[in-house]
């Protein structure tokens, strides 16, 4: 009967850590699609008016990246 309640325990645990996770990635999803969504508007607005849109962080420098393309100095 001990092994048996252990598993149900178990189970449990499991099932509701499950949907935790699930109800967690929703919740982020849909932020993340509300923050690209205003993104687009925000950059939708800029280009109407003749603007570029605004900068963002690159993930590697420029340097980088053109040293990348060109190949290695030999």
């Amino acid at each position: 009967m001990n092994n048996l309640g252990a598993a149900l325990a178990k189970l449990i645990a499991m099932t509701t850590g499950a949907a935790l996770g699930i109800l967690l990635a929703r919740l982020y999803e849909k932020i993340y699609n509300e923050r690209l969504e205003e993104q687009s508007q925000h950059d939708k607005t800029r280009y109407a008016q003749g603007l570029p849109p605004i900068d963002r962080p690159q993930a590697y420098p420029i340097e980088y990246v053109q040293e990348y393309q060109e190949g290695p100095e030999v």
